[in-house]
């Protein structure tokens, strides 16, 4: 039903010009009601937000492994920026509107082309154009009238190689996302692996981290995935760094570490067996550093890995809020990141 509420918007806007601001707020109350109607049928589908920079092919690779490991279909979208709702005697905005459609065409044409060289193993790949004044919010927009699963994006440009760069895509998903947001760093595309073998997961014991748990476990035993997929629980502890003149003692704080240590093994013990009660092979690392980046640089990470974190306690039911330590761990990470929000759905078997 939604498909066809595109073609005809569509056709509205390509004879008439943009949408006013009065139909594009009734068209998107129109959205909201139809995904309620169709809430617990949510399509295994993953949205891949693409442009015409070289990042969105590090976001095709990450989605492509993805899609093979949860056994999902792809749906490639490209947001175009529409034209303001100014009255033109020339009708200069209509075509102007026509043309940023067509250039938001040409853009899905590019990578029509990629999936057949590259990627021609993926099957019911869709294909989508959507207008919005900002990226983020379209990709939103996009995933809640199809339902989808997932939004996979690449870094900003301008960032360093095997590093997450934030921009302003990335931070409308990860602060307005109802369902998980998915981010390659960049260059990720020439050291992709064909699926993803292990979901490293950023694990503190709190309610947060449990219902990231909880969604990771049911989104691998629902498709009956291999056993050589992992869950691996990592939990960082970040030392306090005292003043020159503190009276605070090192051994008052490796005393703090070590029960910290404990808390962490203690609650490794009880979350690994819950993954392994599921059938999926489940380990667990604790790491330590004098910030998140030096610890996290202790670990071993492999090239077929995901980064899976929560958002935090604090926001909108079902939105992303990053906390400080979401932010650093996603500032520090060298592998593709996964942030879930807070109090989304667990995929189900009718799912």
């Amino acid at each position: 039903m939604s498909v066809l509420l595109d073609l005809a918007i569509t056709d509205t806007v390509a004879r008439t010009g943009p949408l006013s601001l009065a139909a594009q707020t009734a068209l998107d109350t129109f959205f909201k009601v139809l995904l309620v109607r169709s809430k617990g049928r949510r399509h295994v589908e993953i949205v891949v937000g693409v442009t015409p920079d070289p990042q969105s092919h590090d976001a095709l690779a990450l989605g492509a492994a993805l899609a093979r490991t949860l056994r999902d279909t792809l749906v490639l979208v490209n947001v175009y920026p529409v034209a303001y709702n100014y009255a033109s005697i020339a009708n200069v905005d209509a075509e102007w509107h026509k043309f940023l459609k067509e250039q938001a065409n040409e853009t899905l044409d590019e990578f029509r082309e990629a999936l057949r060289d590259d990627y021609s193993d993926l099957e019911g790949v869709d294909f989508a154009i959507h207008g919005h004044r900002s990226s983020g919010v379209g990709l939103i927009q996009v995933a809640e009238s199809r339902n989808s699963s997932m939004i996979v994006i690449g870094s900003a440009p301008g960032g360093s190689s095997g590093r997450i760069n934030g921009g302003s895509t990335s931070d409308q998903l990860l602060h307005g996302s109802p369902v998980p947001v998915a981010i390659a760093p960049q260059d990720y595309r020439r050291s992709a692996r064909d699926s993803i073998g292990r979901a490293v997961l950023a694990y503190q014991w709190t309610p947060e981290s449990e219902h990231c748990l909880d969604v990771t476990i049911a989104s691998f035993a629902k498709r009956g995935l291999p056993s050589a997929v992992e869950v691996h629980l990592l939990t960082v502890v970040e030392r306090v760094t005292r003043f020159a003149r503190s009276r605070l003692g090192s051994n008052a704080e490796s005393q703090v570490l070590a029960v910290l240590h404990e808390q962490a093994r203690a609650a490794h013990a009880i979350a690994c067996a819950k993954v392994s009660a599921a059938g999926i092979r489940a380990s667990a690392t604790v790491v330590e550093g004098d910030s998140v980046l030096a610890a996290l640089s202790k670990f071993d990470w492999f090239s077929d890995d995901i980064f899976v974190m929560g958002s935090t306690d604090r926001g909108a039911i079902r939105r992303v809020l990053l906390g400080d330590m979401t932010y650093k761990l996603l500032r520090a990470a060298t592998v593709p990141v996964v942030v879930i929000p807070r109090g989304s759905e667990i995929p189900t078997e009718d799912s």
